[in-house]
C-alpha cells in the first residue's frame, strides 16, 4: 500500500492554529499600547510645534498684544480691567498657520479646526507674556 505524503494531518494544521492563536494573543495588548502611546506623543508634539510658533508670534509682537492684568510694569501697558480680573490674550492656529509661523500638510486637522487656540496671560513675577494654555483637539 503506497503512503500519500502530500500535504497536512488535521493535527499539524489544529497546531500551526493554535500556536498562531497564542502569538496573537500575546501581541495584542502590546499592539495597543503602541498605538496608544504614538497618538498620545504625535499630540504633544504637536503642542509643542504650536508652543514654538506661539513663542515666535510673541517674540514678533510683544508690545501689539493686548492683556488684562492687575500688575503695573513699566516696560508693558497693561489694560487694568475695571473688576481687576485678568483677561487674557488668544491666539488662534489658525492665525499662526497664516503667518507662516507654524508648517502644517494640507490634511492636518489643525488647518480645519477654529476651536485649536493658545492662549497667554502676563506673568508678574518674570515680566513678561507667557503661553498659558494649548488647546488642540
Amino acid at each position: 500500500m503506497k503512503i500519500n505524503n502530500k500535504g497536512f494531518t488535521l493535527v499539524e494544521v489544529l497546531a500551526v492554529v493554535v500556536i498562531i492563536s497564542v502569538l496573537v494573543a500575546i501581541m495584542a495588548p502590546n499592539i495597543n499600547n503602541l498605538i496608544v502611546n504614538q497618538k498620545r506623543n504625535s499630540k504633544e508634539e504637536t503642542k509643542n510645534s504650536v508652543k514654538s510658533a506661539a513663542r515666535m508670534y510673541i517674540s514678533d509682537n510683544k508690545y501689539e498684544i493686548t492683556v488684562n492684568g492687575t500688575c503695573n510694569t513699566p516696560d508693558m501697558k497693561l489694560n487694568v480691567s475695571k473688576s481687576g480680573e485678568i483677561n487674557n490674550s488668544v491666539i488662534t492656529v489658525k492665525k499662526l498657520i497664516e503667518l507662516g509661523l507654524l508648517k502644517t500638510k494640507s490634511n492636518d486637522p489643525l488647518n480645519n479646526n477654529n476651536n485649536n487656540y493658545v492662549l497667554i496671560k502676563y506673568d508678574c513675577r518674570k515680566k513678561d507674556l507667557i503661553i498659558d494654555k494649548v488647546n488642540i483637539e
